[in-house]
């Protein structure tokens, strides 16, 4: 479930960078933040 939200989240991102609503160092940041994030709620098991 975590990994199809993380699926869903980074194809928004891409999207928006795709659209040049997100600068794409703006849409890396996000992606590698919310990597980051639930690395830390979710450690690897």
């Amino acid at each position: 479930m975590v990994q199809q939200m993380m699926s869903a989240a980074y194809s928004k991102i891409d999207k928006a960078v795709k659209r040049n609503v997100l600068h794409r160092n703006n849409g890396a940041r996000k992606k590698a933040r919310l990597a980051k994030a639930l690395k830390k709620v979710a450690p690897a098991s």
